[in-house]
């Protein structure tokens, strides 16, 4: 008799698997694929609790458990057998036909798989067109829905309704949001595909025995897993589905949301706060169960080719011949078969057709472990090497490989990991003819899982079951009063359970959960902290300074606590203070610390801005040097040259005399304090200038020591003259290291042009390359040459050419480099030439447009032209008055002395 097939179709809720069930346990045989191994876990339990365990096998890519007298088969649907000769069998989920990862082995059951008496296909609406095209002789059967499913928009997860399950597409959102309901609502379950049945289901029995009320799971409970769930919430709408990210369409959505309300139970889905509203479209469509027919079907040809390596993926690319099949992308078990057929060994060792369906068997192990390719690949070759060659894979090989996986310590993604790991060594031994002994085999990884899963159940309760929480949640519902004790660490305890701690003057409750629960806590730890309060105060009031800080964020510390924070002030010298401080502590304890905090920081700024406090307090400054102190001070000890440079040079010796006591140096560059550029007070200068400017985030000051250092991507103005350095190229330079170099390159012929040498590397420790990038920041113009290089086997070579002056002269004079170098007197060995790179550097500074008000950078004053076009611009240096000495102080008076030359 020619067997029947029905597609029974439907939306979720609606008994479609339980059908299968009970058609199939009406023959005397039958085989059942389903989609996920945990679902095929769940209905061989059921079968078994039915007809019990002789006659039920479970087949999964990792179990086999197949007793003598099977009769019924609850497999994955890829490791159906499809050559028993079954009776009945079915397939759920059947519209995964269109999944771009697994689809093709669905559409090959779809095609191909068939029982002698009955076979059912059990999916979604949307598969039912192309069924009707690719089996004509499929009868359709129509399931309605149990109950109604109905949309609630978008809720917080800390408002979440008990009995419900939050999906998310990824093991770390999973992870997040369980560990946010464990802080609010004392824990949750968690669900995930990749988890063993084993974990699974004490999981499960956490939320079904009603010890955790709520679910966090990926999207692998829409795949008929059973719970009584009575609202699913969305934390996201796309996923990752192995090639990109993407969004969900509504059928997948739905397949999810149908997981709420059961039997005749009605349900209700929607989104957290984390996720987008849903669309009013499909919220329609998923309520109504209304959605687009899929139009395209994964396939792959299974009528595969094994003579040789290429005809065996030649016959995995074949095109499909119907116009509502669709090649699937290359999967994982082609990939591997490219990546070891590629390799000569793999070539040579492969002589004939049952080498090829080895290689084949091989590269069809699934990649659990995703540690990459390549290393998955170099596994299947060593597995290939060893069925090839001893045609069994060695005992102490695989009992090695187990061992190292059978450790049951670690965090969740450390047991996560081997439980994955473990996997594969699980399929290998289910594998017919791979190891010796294969029920031994099987047994051992089986156990080596039992413990990792039980472990890993164990550590998932840990981190996302807060026993604490739960306690003190059912307390407070039943309005019973909590007494809270204080340890003399500052730790608060409740019924024994520690819930917060005092952190310098504020309470902080440890892991709270929703907000009632944390302002009942609060209340309870305030009321006993009342005395502590009072006691620190006082013992902070009398502390000394050295156990007091301000960090680079102007945050004020005593010893690990934060106790305040400097708030803007009317100056830059002149912060004020936050103390950080509870309210329930009280108005005096609130200014008393604020007191103390404000002693110290004004104490703080008068030890590390004592020169600066000093020069701004001198009141025998008149004129003009009291107006260039002014803005040394407003500036906090360090200011660029051009900002004040008219006042510079307006100013007599006595004004600079004046000033120079306080230790107000002139540089070429930059007018500072030299103790000012001490680490400690350019840290506090920084915080201060940030905290001045408004900031959101303060910067760091350079690391002590350092003479030159990177330039510091989207620096704020100002920086670097507060931090006591100038940016020059793609580095910074320090200040006072700068001038020390200004004063070398005083005496070199800047127009004709010079070579760095030793001392201008020494001081500023940069590379000949770093130094001609420098050099061009600072507006030079580097030329990058090469010429030979003596370099003597032996100890004395004597050189002409010793006066740098003449070397050049003749480099002005475009003499070749190689002159001097060859009348140099060998006196040992003949010397050996190799190129050398060198820098000639000239001064040329780049233009400014007039407008901008800045120095012109060979003299002229800092005036603001008006009218004046920018091209007539003057960049020469003019001889200075004959009546006016030169100032030594005066940038550009090496220049100026040039002109007589």
């Amino acid at each position: 008799m020619k067997s029947s097939v029905t597609a029974v179709l439907g939306p979720t809720n609606t008994g479609k698997t339980h059908y299968a069930i009970e058609r199939m346990l009406g023959y005397r045989s039958g085989v059942i694929g389903l989609p996920l191994r945990l679902l095929a876990r769940e209905v061989y339990d059921r079968i078994v609790a039915l007809r019990g365990p002789s006659i039920v096998a479970l087949v999964t890519g990792e179990e086999r458990i197949v007793p003598p007298r099977t009769q019924y088969w609850v497999c994955t649907v890829e490791a159906m057998p499809l050559g028993l000769g079954a009776e009945f069998l079915a397939v759920d989920e059947i519209q995964l036909c269109a999944d771009p990862e697994r689809g093709y082995i669905f559409t090959d059951r779809l095609l191909h798989a068939r029982g002698l008496s009955e076979t059912l296909f059990l999916g979604a609406d949307t598969i039912r067109e192309r069924i009707a095209s690719l089996v004509p002789e499929a009868q359709f059967m129509r399931r309605d829905r149990l109950s109604d499913l109905k949309y609630t928009g978008t809720k917080k997860i800390s408002r979440m309704p008990p009995r419900s399950a939050i999906v998310s597409f990824s093991v770390d959102s999973v992870y997040a949001i369980a560990e946010l309901l464990r802080r609010q609502k004392g824990g949750a379950a968690v669900v995930m595909g990749a988890l063993s049945p084993r974990t699974r289901n004490a999981q499960v029995e956490l939320y079904q025995n009603g010890d955790v009320d709520y679910l966090v799971a990926t999207d692998a409970i829409g795949m008929g897993l059973n719970l009584d769930i009575n609202h699913v919430a969305l934390a996201g709408t796309s996923k990752f589905d192995g090639k990109r990210h993407r969004d969900l369409m509504p059928n997948e959505l739905a397949q999810i949301a149908g997981r709420a309300g059961r039997f005749t139970t009605d349900g209700t889905f929607g989104v957290t706060g984390e996720a987008h509203p849903l669309d009013e479209d499909w919220v329609d469509a998923i309520e109504n169960h209304k959605f687009a027919s899929i139009k395209k079907l994964q396939w792959r040809n299974s009528d595969l080719e094994f003579g040789t390596g290429d005809g065996l993926i030649a016959s995995l690319e074949v095109t499909a011949n119907h116009p509502e099949l669709m090649r699937a992308r290359e999967a994982d078990d082609l990939a591997t078969l490219r990546a070891l057929w590629a390799l000569p060994e793999v070539r040579d060792k492969v002589r004939g057709g049952p080498d090829v369906r080895l290689l084949w068997d091989v590269c069809q192990i699934p990649d659990f472990r995703k540690v990459s390719m390549a290393e998955h690949a170099n596994l299947c070759l060593r597995l290939f090497d060893f069925l090839h060659e001893g045609s069994m894979i060695p005992e102490d090989y695989l009992s090695r490989q187990i061992a190292r996986i059978d450790k049951t310590d670690g965090e969740i993604d450390t047991l996560s990991k081997r439980l994955a790991f473990i996997r594969t060594w699980t399929y290998v031994a289910q594998r017919k003819g791979w190891v010796d002994d294969a029920t031994t085999w099987r047994d051992e990884t089986r156990a080596v899982e039992d413990r990792l899963s039980d472990a890993l159940h164990t550590a998932l309760t840990q981190r996302f079951v807060d026993r604490r929480t739960s306690v003190l949640m059912r307390r407070l519902k039943q309005k019973e009063a909590l007494v809270a004790d204080v340890n003399e660490s500052g730790e608060v305890t409740v019924e024994g359970h520690v819930i917060g701690k005092l952190a310098g003057f504020r309470f902080q409750v440890d892991k709270a959960g929703s907000p009632d629960e944390a302002k009942t806590l609060r209340a309870t730890a305030v009321a006993a902290l009342t005395p502590v309060y009072n006691l620190r105060s006082d013992k902070f009031y009398n502390a000394p300074d050295t156990e007091m800080d301000i960090t680079e964020q102007g945050g004020l510390m005593w010893g690990e606590y934060a106790v305040g924070k400097l708030v803007k002030g009317a100056d830059a010298l002149s912060p004020q203070i936050e103390a950080f401080v509870d309210e329930e502590a009280g108005a005096d304890v609130i200014e008393k610390v604020r007191r103390r905090l404000s002693h110290f920081v004004d104490r703080r700024i008068a030890a590390h801005f004592e020169p600066l406090l000093a020069l701004k307090i001198d009141e025998s400054l008149s004129g003009l040097a009291k107006g260039v102190a002014f803005q040394i001070v407003e500036a906090m000890g360090v200011i660029p040259r051009q900002k004040i440079a008219n006042d510079i040079k307006q100013l007599d010796q006595d004004g600079r005399g004046s000033l120079r006591k306080h230790g107000v140096r002139f540089g070429q560059f930059t007018i500072f304090q030299h103790l000012m550029l001490k680490p400690a007070p350019t840290r506090l200068r920084l915080v201060l200038w940030s905290l001045f400017e408004d900031l959101q985030e303060f910067p760091e000051a350079p690391p002590p020591g350092l003479v030159t250092v990177p330039a510091v991507t989207d620096a704020p103005e100002g920086y670097y003259a507060h931090a006591g350095y100038r940016l020059a190229g793609e580095r910074a330079i320090r200040i006072d290291m700068l001038e020390r170099l200004a004063d070398m390159l005083r005496s070199q012929d800047t127009r004709a042009g010079f070579e760095a040498n030793p001392d201008m590397l020494s001081i500023t420790g940069l590379t000949l390359d770093q130094f001609a990038n420098l050099m061009e920041g600072l507006g030079y113009k580097s030329e990058r040459g090469e010429r030979p290089k003596v370099k003597a086997e032996s100890s004395e070579v004597v050189s002409p050419v010793t006066d740098s002056t003449s070397v050049e002269e003749s480099q002005t004079e475009n003499e070749p480099q190689e002159a001097p170098l060859a009348d140099a007197i060998e006196t040992d060995a003949e010397p050996s030439v190799e190129d050398e790179v060198f820098y000639t550097f000239t001064w040329a500074p780049r233009r400014r447009p007039a407008d901008q008000g800045q120095r012109k950078p060979r003299g002229k004053p800092n005036a603001k032209p008006k009218g004046k076009p920018q091209g007539r611009q003057q960049f020469s240096a003019k001889p200075p008055k004959p009546e006016k000495a030169i100032d030594p102080d005066n940038p550009f008076a090496a220049l100026a002395a040039l002109k007589d030359k």
